[in-house]
């Protein structure tokens, strides 16, 4: 089944509300301008507020489970709205499921 693909447009938080900002790293494949995120890209949370036993442990950075399996861009799978982030500390724990709260539907992909 297909599924929208993700782009550096796209609208998503930490599960704490932290800003989760991409960087596609290609600018060559896009949808109506931007480019789509690949396994590739790059994902950083701004503004978490997570706090662990006092201890400010704000999520960080994003790791990705499930992209495309048929398409891809310059060797990297693409990311769909079914791949799940999760959103890691700087110790690289995991902090919890990324939350996407916006994404394109030009584009979709199996």
């Amino acid at each position: 089944m297909t599924a929208p693909v993700l782009t550096a447009a796209t609208g998503a938080t930490c599960p704490h509300g932290g800003l989760v900002v991409f960087q596609a790293g290609q600018e060559r494949v896009t949808s109506g301008g931007v480019p789509l995120l690949t396994t590739a890209s790059g994902a950083v949370v701004v503004g978490c507020p997570n706090v662990v036993n006092g201890v400010p442990a704000p999520c960080l950075t994003v790791s990705w489970q499930g992209a495309a399996r048929r398409v891809s861009v310059l060797g990297s799978p693409l990311l769909l709205a079914t791949s799940t982030g999760t959103c890691l500390s700087g110790a690289s724990e995991p902090q919890g499921a990324m939350i996407v709260t916006d994404v394109q539907v030009r584009v979709r992909a199996v």
